[in-house]
């Protein structure tokens, strides 16, 4: 997801420009220009500072650009083990069905979503598959890939704290909305990079 481009449509719309923008997210014109270009990626309170100037949320931001609400249909898979606090279920994303994984860890008061990617890098492409996890890492605005380089497996992380509070359905649709746009943006790419379909070079360019 190029967020700097999604951030400048939303600016634009609001008929407001760069300096404006900054001062009322009380950041730099210079922060607001480098991000818009997609040199820079925000840290999550400034982003949400400028959602919050734009008149929008995180959980706005990252809803599918075709509005399409998350929902569990007949083509979802939902399996729920409430005594372990787990539940898993499978989304129809463009390319790839997308698995997911949400647990709930009371001891620790975490909630985490876990989704694998559904492809191995053999070989020598382990090597593009750690290079190309690291650029998504750098792209992507909350959440993680891991490459587990022994395995060549990819697996997608995002991990919530409800330390002294109450978990929320907020934070749920949240994490939910995040992580599917995420995988569903990259798991295309890297499946056909480890099947030697999309050179490491166009694996680095911007849609």
């Amino acid at each position: 997801m190029e967020i700097g481009n999604k951030i400048k449509r939303l600016r634009l719309q609001l008929n407001l420009s760069q300096a404006e923008l900054a001062a009322r997210c009380e950041l730099t014109k210079g922060y607001i220009s480098q991000l818009e270009n997609d040199l820079t990626s925000p840290s999550i309170s400034a982003l949400c500072d400028i959602l919050s100037a734009l008149g929008t949320d995180l959980a706005e931001f990252f809803k599918r650009e075709d509005d399409e609400r998350i929902v569990f249909s007949t083509d979802d898979f939902i399996e729920k083990h409430e005594d372990d606090l787990v539940v898993t279920f499978i989304l129809g994303g463009d390319d790839i069905p997308m698995q997911f994984v949400l647990n709930v860890d009371s001891d620790r008061q975490l909630i985490r979503l876990l989704s694998p990617i559904p492809v191995t890098f053999e070989g020598d492409k382990r090597i593009e598959g750690a290079i190309a996890t690291c650029q998504a890492n750098y792209r992507i605005a909350d959440g993680s890939f891991d490459f587990d380089f022994k395995q060549g497996r990819i697996l997608f992380r995002m991990t919530s704290s409800y330390i002294d509070s109450l978990i929320s359905k907020d934070v749920f649709e949240y994490m939910v909305a995040v992580a599917s746009y995420t995988v569903d943006e990259y798991n295309d790419k890297f499946f056909m990079l480890a099947k030697g379909q999309l050179p490491i070079e166009e694996f680095f360019k911007k849609k």
